[in-house]
């Protein structure tokens, strides 16, 4: 296993970090076998159905808003230090790990949202001003 997980890592790091689908399909695969092989030999059928009923859906988030992989860097790190964790073999320190990587991507997809829509309102903040000065609807 922590060889698997060392593998998925250095995947995930020969990625490229960019906003292209292919990028992005390419870091993804690395990042689901990860967390699949975490969920795996966890020995707990509820968080495997869990974990398959996710799915893609962060990585498609990325592509919908195009703004790739912008966590690359944090989430590799995250994962080097869980299986560092993993390999000393201590349980609540690898619960305390894993429990902050997964609040991590909660706020970074947050704020990559956050970002996305701010993107977007500056792109269309242009239409409405031509809008209001001609009288039409946006």
């Amino acid at each position: 296993l922590l060889n698997s997980l060392q593998d998925a890592i250095d995947e995930q790091e020969r990625a490229p970090h960019t906003s292209d689908a292919a990028a992005i399909r390419m870091y993804h695969r690395a990042d689901e076998r990860f967390h699949r092989l975490i969920a795996e030999h966890a020995d707990n059928s509820a968080l495997l159905r869990a974990y398959d009923a996710l799915g893609g859906h962060g990585q498609r988030f990325r592509l919908f808003i195009g703004v790739g992989v912008q966590d690359s860097a944090c989430a590799i790190a995250e994962h080097r230090e869980l299986l560092a964790a993993l390999r000393r073999g201590y349980g609540p320190e690898v619960y305390r790990i894993m429990h902050a990587h997964i609040s991590g991507v909660k706020e970074r997809a947050l704020a990559e949202h956050a970002q996305a829509e701010r993107i977007e309102q500056r792109r269309r903040a242009p239409s409405r001003v031509r809008a209001s000065l001609t009288g039409a609807a946006d």
